[in-house]
């Protein structure tokens, strides 16, 4: 042993310098006793010597892996699972001294690799040593030796006793160094992944480091999933872990490592226990991956690993989309920036001095193009993501935009259990995603060397592949991504929400994960970005449609929903779906469900002829029950349920064609003209895809009848009939000839007529059809002369034309200007006929508007010159498009109407004015006084349902929120408020339960209202809308007191939630638009008669009462002016159009902020995030958050702490409490700002300074202080503190304060009396496991909250909630049913001796009433455990 002085001696001459290099350059014995002395060496820790950074510098790594790669060959029996040979019998023989060697140069590489204590990296760089570049030398020279080769080899060793074991001397086993392995690559794993070892290649030992230290993870843990992880070693636990959560950090491993690992890391986290070394450790490798927000990781995916890695591949998805829009936008740049060039000198000028220098960069704002999205918000996270892939990869041979298939090839077989394969391309497996992010790098980086003059708008085949996956339907794609066209105001800007395929039962956990989602991105986006939400090979059951619709409405940035089964975009190893029943009824009922919003649906190859009826049957019965109120024009615009912009059927040909013929006519009719209205449910469609129907040349040419008939009513304007068998099309040729001599003979024959009638439809696909069986092709282009057929968009790809007849295509062309859009590619036109078409097409006298013209893959290819000719072509027309656009612009100076300024007269400012009042107080008090909880009302959805309503209406109406308290009534009164709706529950024995601003009720009854309601005899609101079960009585009240319109619910009924989300969905929709109350009503109970997935709906529908009955009823409530937007937004005055158009798009996020600003205060909240949200399943602790807010705002504690256990619920109370508080900003006057300071389990440094930090970083995020050196004392970060809230009324909540180190859980109390001190209106809320027994802080007496678990009721309730074998509400209801009803003990304890032993059992088996132990028992338990209880 080298003590004390020794150590320091041979330190200070360098002689460790020299065992290194005798390790270098001798082997043997010379090198065994070198490697000893490092280890040795650097065992020693002492900060002053700073010996084991003096080991890196000298270059001891080198010698270690030069160690173990001499030593490899000799270690190979160790690896053998049976005794060969005898190795193992000779202690003096080759294996034992290398063992002993190897194992000495482990341990003295984990020594030297430790990361140094934070104070003795602090001394270290007051000596000039940096130690952190220290070991990223240490990793470097490890790397350099060749020596990871052997040390990865070293920690696959099996975990188990080799023979070694058995001889008489003391010797390593290979358990021993498998561990000192594990040790080291952990260390190891955050140097390998620094700035500066990743650029020299270190980091390409990334992906063999993870999966050594997941191999070993699982083998050392019992195995799979499904044995007891807690036999795991500590140490050898936490080491792999450490390892792992370092290689988390970095992103080409996080994918890995939510694939391969995420399952394990859960059930280690749960199973440890969360005070655990082993818990800790993967609590910090879910840190490292993202899984930061408690409400995502715990709450809303409940520890289920699938909907975690839902949530990872939904985030991912969204930064490849952004990854694809750059691609996009490069290819729009290459078709449009030359042409721009050329362009008149003036005009381009104008262009380049309005903005950026180059309007096609992807930092300035694209001129041409000013609504372009630049996806800034996440440019520097895609940046370092593709410089981190190119550091892991940069050695790997990759085969760029690759097929599907390739995973098998690059990665061999795919491992069993990957949580990937069940998602959609490119996130179906590790490596295709690794290919897709490389391909985007080489692409993007081709584009900066050279970019030349595109013609075609085809993008890469992996660009195509993605957008493939997000829209199924080729022309909404288009509609949303126009890159086929010349589109100066499209945003190009998407947000595709892709399932996993698997089945669906129920959406509701998926759906909570959308609404974070949603929220979270909705912060960033733009207001025009498309939102679609995919399924993709999934099958569906259960309540999967009403948890659908319901997520829906708390998503209502979702446009667009798609429904596919391509077996293209499965999942690696994903199974095709095999049975009957996938729930295709389902989606085809859930088309009269959706939110008025959701207006694009697609359904590709998962419609059967049974539901397209039933769809058919809906649609239609919703247009006859829509069509008494629509006969006046403005009024029907304005009906919105049931009808769509896009539809898309796709790839379904087993559907019969009478079938077909049903679908029709919603569209419109043709034949006789018919008295009266006709029903056309679907006259609104924009977009419609058949394509891949197999349709034939009949059904074709009925739906192009249609759509050129003048009173059929049909407004399509986009139609896909690609790959319908038309053939000779005969029908086909019918239809256009019949439109052509009826409304369009003058036009085609050159003569100008002011009365001809033009067809909608401007887009045509009629690809894939065997259009060289007949006439069609010809016909058409014949029609396109002199624009007789209007078409912008014409698609006649892969249709086996040729032959001579087709120089019709010279003639024609060149007399058409309508068309910009033409597709001739995978035809079989000869040369000659090619260059005859482009001879005509490049006269100079002709002026196309054909800015894309396609060819490709022709049969013959097309010759250099032709193409040529083709470019110089395309260069012309599009120079000339953008010509006349700016032309177009130039000349629109007109100045933008200001809609303020035209008022309606006669309008009172309330007569526009909507109250929402809602009730929830938490507790009532019975006749003895116990405390009972209310039951939850979903008020979110509610919520986002009127103002979704208002919105879509754009009327200029004011809608506000705010509380049912009295004086929130009065107020409502005082602001002359013309409509008022209340929503909260009602009661039978007629009284409304208002709130006491303390958390309680106060009931009012009908005399209490009349008497807050009427002013001098009159009652003031001219309408109101009572929300609430039981409610008749109540809407009596107000009826009697005056109000001419009520609508409520009778008093002897409970609504369901579905009927009431319709009714009032369609009601004030109506309403909005300036129908009558009376017509409006009706609107709303069709709405609910029409609702197909409620049971009785006629029953429903009669619990919707309009009073007074004896009232004239026929009177609009509103006469409000149409806005261009809702909520209202000023209106620029600019005289230039294009100019405020660009302004508008560069302010976009400002004005987005000061809205976002303006609807918290109109939804009556305090702040925008005042908390992590709360479970989504919270339940049974009313009682417990009425008696924390009545300490905090009645009895006045400024001081409150909740104690219980980890797992009890108190971060969920707290969460909830602060969420209460944060909605009634009108009523809790005491705290007008909440701030949330949380530290993690596992996290690093939880220290009073990091609490600190985080509130201070809050503090400023809310303007109330500058920002402060981050590196600041703690005493400076509390003045401030201190200082910044002296005046204000604010809650601070300091949750899970048990995790403090043991000196910052002494100084805490004194933080804590210096805050309440030093403030005067500053409450406390603490959440810990024990009070912090002093009798006064600060002057304040702690006042304990004491958690203690759910009753039994509660506790089957919660289960029955996260159990995911129980699908339907109304197998939830059965358990409870099964288990509760009629048990005497539902309100008992876990602890009360008085229960009998069947309900203990049963308590016992769901968990004790202790909620994450709940949430494990409902998710172990197995569906034949579940069967028995």
């Amino acid at each position: 042993m080298l003590v004390g002085s020794p150590r320091s001696e041979m330190i200070e001459g360098w002689a460790h310098g020299s065992f290194v290099q005798i390790a270098l350059e001798h082997k043997g014995r010379l090198r065994s006793v070198s490697i000893e002395a490092l280890r040795v060496l650097s065992e020693d820790t002492n900060r002053i010597r700073q010996t084991r950074l003096q080991l890196c510098s000298a270059g001891a790594a080198e010698a270690v892996g030069k160690t173990l790669v001499d030593n490899l060959d000799r270690l190979m029996p160790l690896a053998e699972s049976k005794r060969f040979g005898s190795e193992f019998d000779d202690p003096n023989g080759s294996l034992f001294k290398a063992v002993k060697d190897v194992h000495e140069a482990l341990r003295a590489l984990s020594n030297i690799l430790e990361p140094p204590a934070k104070k003795s990296s602090k001394h270290s760089q007051s000596q000039g040593i940096n130690p952190k570049e220290m070991l990223i030398k240490g990793c470097m020279d490890m790397v350099h030796s060749e020596g990871m080769d052997p040390l990865i080899w070293v920690s696959s060793l099996p975990l188990t006793p080799s023979p070694l074991s058995q001889s008489s001397l003391f010797v390593p086993d290979r358990e021993d160094l498998a561990a000192e392995a594990c040790k080291s690559l952990a260390n190891l794993s955050p140097l390998l992944l620094s700035d500066l070892a990743s650029s020299s290649g270190s980091a390409k030992w990334a992906i063999s480091v993870f999966t050594s230290l997941n191999r070993m993870l699982e083998t050392s843990g019992g195995g799979h999933s499904g044995d007891n992880p807690e036999a795991l070693s500590s140490d050898l636990g936490v080491d792999a872990l450490k390892g792992i959560g370092a290689l988390a950090e970095y992103e080409p491993l996080k994918i890995r490592i939510v694939d391969q690992t995420l399952a394990k890391l859960l059930q280690l986290k749960t199973l440890s226990g969360d005070t655990g070394a082993v818990g800790d450790a993967a609590n910090q490798v879910l840190l490292s991956l993202g899984f930061t927000e408690d409400e995502i990781t715990v709450q809303v995916a409940g520890n289920d690993p699938k909907l975690l890695v839902d949530w990872f591949c939904l985030q991912r998805a969204l930064l490849i989309q952004a990854m694809a829009r750059v691609e996009i936008r490069a290819k729009v740049s290459a078709m449009w920036k030359t042409p721009l060039e050329n362009c008149d000198v003036n005009m381009s000028t104008k262009l380049m001095n309005s903005g950026s220098s180059d309007p096609w960069s992807t930092s300035g704002e694209n001129e041409l193009f000013p609504n372009f999205t630049t996806d800034h918000d996440s440019s520097g996270f895609r940046e370092t993501l593709l410089r981190q892939y190119q550091n892991v990869y940069q050695h790997d041979l990759v085969r760029y935009d690759s097929g599907y298939g390739i995973d098998h090839v690059i990665d061999g077989n795919k491992e069993n259990g990957s949580l990937l394969s069940s998602h959609v391309y490119p996130l179906n497996h590790v490596m295709v995603e690794r290919d897709w992010f490389l391909s985007h790098t080489q692409r993007m980086e081709s584009i900066r060397v050279s970019e030349s003059f595109s013609t075609s708008a085809l993008m890469s085949k992996r660009i195509e592949n993605l957008l493939d996956s997000c829209f199924p339907c080729s022309l909404l794609r288009e509609e949303v991504i126009p890159i086929h066209q010349f589109t100066p105001e499209a945003t190009f800007d998407f947000r595709a929400l892709m399932m996993p395929q698997r089945q669906y039962f129920s959406f509701r956990r998926e759906g909570q994960l959308l609404a974070r989602l949603c929220e979270k991105q909705a912060v960033i986006d733009s207001v025009n970005v498309h939102w679609t939400l995919g399924f993709t090979n999934s099958t569906f059951g259960g309540e999967f449609v009403e948890s659908l619709v319901q997520s829906l409405y708390l998503c209502p940035m979702i446009t667009g929903l798609s429904f596919a089964k391509n077996s293209g975009l499965l999942g690696i190893g994903g199974d095709a779906d095999s049975v009957d029943d996938d729930g295709s009824g389902l989606l085809a009922n859930l088309a009269g469900s959706l939110p008025p919003w959701v207006s694009y649906l697609t359904f590709d190859n998962t419609l059967k002829d049974r539901d397209l009826k039933s769809l058919v049957s809906f649609l239609d019965t919703m247009g006859k029950l829509s069509l008494d109120s629509n006969t006046d024009e403005s009024t029907n615009n304005n009906q919105t349920q049931g009808k769509y912009t896009c539809i898309s059927i796709r790839n379904t040909p087993q559907i019969l064609r009478e079938t077909w013929s049903s679908f029709f006519k919603l569209l419109g009719r043709t034949g006789p003209s018919t008295w009266g209205p006709v029903s056309t449910p679907l006259a609104s469609l924009k977009v419609l895809d058949l394509s891949g129907n197999k349709l034939g040349d009949e059904a074709a040419g009925m739906i192009l009848e249609l759509l050129h008939e003048k009173d059929s009513g049909c407004c399509v304007e986009r139609l896909d009939l690609s790959g319908n068998r038309i053939g000779r099309g005969s029908m086909v040729i019918r239809a256009l000839k019949s439109y052509i001599e009826y409304y369009r003979y003058d036009q085609l024959q050159g003569a100008s007529t002011r009365n001809s009638w033009k067809s909608s439809l401007h887009t045509l696909n009629l690809a894939e059809n065997d259009l060289f069986l007949g006439q069609v092709a010809l016909e058409i282009f014949g029609f396109l002369q002199n624009n007789a057929l209007s078409l912008a968009h014409l698609d006649l790809s892969n249709n086996g034309l040729e032959g001579d007849t087709y120089q019709l295509i010279a003639g024609s062309l060149p007399k058409n200007t309508a068309l910009s859009h033409l597709n001739l590619s995978g035809n079989k036109f000869s040369l000659p006929l090619i260059d005859y078409i482009l001879l005509h097409l490049t006269e100079a006298n002709v002026e196309s508007g054909l800015t894309f013209f396609l060819m490709e893959n022709n049969n013959p290819e097309l010759a250099s010159p032709q193409q040529e000719k083709l470019s110089k072509f395309l260069l012309r027309t599009r120079k000339s498009a953008i010509e006349r656009r700016l032309m177009g612009q130039s000349t629109d100076n007109e100045e933008v109407a200001d809609l303020t300024d035209f008022a309606f007269d006669g309008v009172d400012a309330g007569d526009n004015m909507i109250t929402v009042l809602f009730s929830a107080p938490l507790v009532f008090a019975d006749d003895e006084n116990y405390l009972h909880p209310f039951a939850k009302l979903d008020f979110d959805m509610e919520r986002e349902l009127l103002w979704q309503c208002m919105k879509e209406a754009s009327r200029d109406i004011e809608l506000s929120f705010d509380n049912a308290h009295h004086s929130r009534l009065l107020a409502t009164l005082t602001k002359r408020c013309s409509c008022l709706h209340y929503s909260g529950h009602g009661h039978p024995s007629n009284f409304l339960p208002f709130e006491d601003g303390m958390g309680g009720p106060n009931w009012l009854n009908v005399q209490d209202i009349k008497e807050l309601i009427v002013r001098d005899g009159v009652a003031p609101f001219k309408f109101v809308f009572v929300s609430a079960c039981h409610s008749g009585l109540a809407g009596e009240t107000f009826a009697s007191a005056g109000v001419p319109h009520v609508v409520c619910c009778r008093q002897e009924s409970e609504l369901k939630d579905t009927a009431a989300l319709a009714f009032t969905r369609s009601f004030y929709l109506a309403l909005a638009v300036g129908q009558t109350v009376k017509e409006s009503f009706e609107q709303g109970c069709k709405a609910v008669r029409a609702t197909p997935n409620l049971k009785d709906p006629e029953k429903e529908m009669d619990k919707f009462v309009l009073l007074p009955k004896d009232g004239n009823h026929n009177v609009p409530v509103f006469r409000a002016r149409p806005l261009p937007q809702w909520p209202k937004q000023p209106v620029s005055k600019m005289k230039n159009k294009r100019r405020a158009m660009m302004l508008n798009a560069r302010n976009q996020r400002s004005v987005m902020g000061s809205a976002r600003n303006t609807e918290l205060s109109v939804r009556n909240m305090i702040q925008e995030d005042p908390a992590p949200f709360t479970p989504t399943f919270f339940l049974g602790r009313e009682v417990d958050v009425y008696y924390v807010l009545t300490a905090i705002l009645k009895m006045r504690k400024r001081l409150v702490s909740v104690l219980g256990e980890p797992g009890i619920g108190r971060s969920s109370l707290v969460c909830a409490l602060c969420h209460y508080i944060n909605e009634r900003a009108s009523t809790v006057t005491e705290i007008q700002h909440i701030y949330f300071i949380r530290q993690k389990h596992g996290g690093r440094n939880v220290t009073c300074r990091s609490l600190m930090r985080q509130l201070l970083d809050k503090i400023e995020e809310a303007g109330k202080s500058s920002p402060i050196d981050q590196d600041c004392d703690l005493e400076t970060m509390l003045d401030v503190v201190c200082k910044s809230l002296k005046n204000d009324k604010a809650l601070i909540v300091f949750d899970r304060m048990e995790l403090l180190d043991q000196d910052d859980s002494e100084e805490f109390p004194m933080i804590l009396s210096s805050l309440l001190y030093d403030t005067k209106q500053v409450k406390i809320l603490l959440t810990a496991k024990h009070s912090l027994g002093q009798p006064s802080i600060g002057g304040q007496v702690e006042h304990p909250h004491h958690l203690g678990p759910l009753n039994f009721e509660n506790t089957v309730k919660l289960f029955s909630n996260l159990c995911p074998h129980l699908y339907t509400p109304s197998e939830r209801s059965l358990l409870r049913k099964r288990l509760v009803a009629g048990n005497e003990y539902a309100d008992c304890f876990p602890g009360d001796d008085w229960i009998d032993e069947s309900t203990k059992c049963i308590f016992a088996q769901l968990g004790n009433g202790i909620p994450s132990k709940i949430e494990k028992a409902a998710y172990n338990i197995s569906p034949d455990d579940l069967m028995k209880l």
